[in-house]
C-alpha cells in the first residue's frame, strides 16, 4: 500500500486511493459501489492457494484476520451474484498463481486484468505494481503500454530474482 501511494504521489497524479483489508465484506461493499460508478481500479494483493479437487481458492480474510479462502466455485458464484464486473476499469491480482482466478472475474465482466502465472516474491509484486502505477499515471500509458514498460524496466533490475520473475506478470485486455 505504501509504495502505491508513494508511486501516485511521485507522479503527481490526483487518483484516490482506499485501502482496506482483503475481505468478504470489503469485496462486497466495492462491487456494490462498482455498479453505481465507472473506471474503478481493483488492486488486490493477496494470496492463493491450490487444492487437488477444490482448485485454486482466494485467500482473503476474515473479521479476526485469519485466512478465509474462496474458492473457485465459490468465488464464481460470489461474483455473478453481484451483477459482474464490468465497471471494474481494471483489476490488478497480485496473488501467485492468479491466471485461473483472472479468468474467472474475465468471465464476469472485468475488461482488463494483470495476474501472474507463477509464484513470486512479495518483493517482485510491490516493485511491478510501484512500476506499473508511475507507468500508468506519469505517461497516461494505456495499460498494455503500462505493463510493456514495466515488465522491460525491471527485465533490467540487478536483483536477479526480480528480474526473472518480472516474466511471470501477464495481462489479459478485451
Amino acid at each position: 500500500a505504501e509504495a502505491l501511494s508513494q508511486s501516485l504521489t511521485e507522479s503527481g497524479s490526483d487518483v484516490g486511493l482506499k485501502i482496506g483489508a482483503a475481505t468478504v465484506s470489503s469485496l462486497t461493499k466495492l462491487l456494490a459501489v462498482a455498479r453505481s460508478r465507472q473506471g474503478l481500479v481493483l488492486h488486490l494483493s493477496a494470496h492463493s492457494v491450490k487444492h487437488q479437487e477444490k482448485g485454486i481458492g482466494l485467500v482473503l480474510e476474515d473479521v479476526a484476520g485469519s485466512p478465509h479462502i474462496l474458492w473457485h466455485r465459490q468465488l464464481d458464484e460470489f461474483l455473478g451474484g453481484h451483477g459482474g464486473l464490468r465497471h471494474i476499469s481494471m483489476l490488478f491480482l497480485s496473488t501467485c498463481y492468479s491466471e485461473e482466478l483472472a479468468q474467472i472475474f474475465i468471465e464476469h465482466g472485468c475488461p482488463h486484468v494483470l495476474a501472474t502465472r507463477e509464484k513470486v516474491h512479495d518483493t517482485t509484486a510491490r516493485r511491478f505494481a510501484q512500476q506499473f502505477y508511475f507507468e500508468l499515471a506519469v505517461s497516461g500509458s494505456s495499460l498494455l503500454n503500462a505493463w510493456q514498460g514495466s515488465v522491460q524496466a525491471l527485465r533490467i533490475d540487478p536483483d536477479k530474482t526480480l528480474a526473472t520473475e518480472v516474466e511471470h506478470f501477464t495481462f489479459y485486455g478485451q
